[in-house]
């Protein structure tokens, strides 16, 4: 039977049914920075979304959207320093739809990945 699928969230929710997407995603590459090991670290979705990475964690955002000059858009939050830095990577695969962030130390990997078939 047909379904009805109602948004009560202030933002976009995609949904995916079926065998749209590919798992597990296929792993790219991986690019690397750097930040204050204790500064707070917010990674931007593309879609309105934003996610925070602890220090010495890790997370992986999926779907993640890339801006038209093929960039994610992540900010370091130093309280000690009272700063907040605006960044952005632009990974070497514009087909990134998905990544895995791991924290370690004061390094930031970014593991592309592409689910999309």
């Amino acid at each position: 039977p047909p379904m009805s699928v109602a948004n009560a969230c202030p933002f976009d929710v995609h949904v995916l049914l079926g065998d749209a997407r590919t798992w597990p995603p296929k792993r790219l590459g991986s690019e690397t920075d750097r930040c204050d090991r204790q500064a707070t670290v917010r990674v931007q979705d593309g879609y309105g979304g934003t996610w925070e990475v602890p220090p010495d964690g890790s997370l992986t955002i999926n779907p993640l959207r890339l801006d038209k000059e093929g960039y994610f858009h992540w900010y370091v939050h130093e309280a000690r320093k009272r700063s907040v830095s605006k960044e952005r990577t632009r990974p070497a695969w514009r087909q990134t739809d998905i990544v895995e962030v791991r924290r370690q130390r004061g390094e930031i990997t970014w593991i592309c990945c592409c689910g999309s078939p």
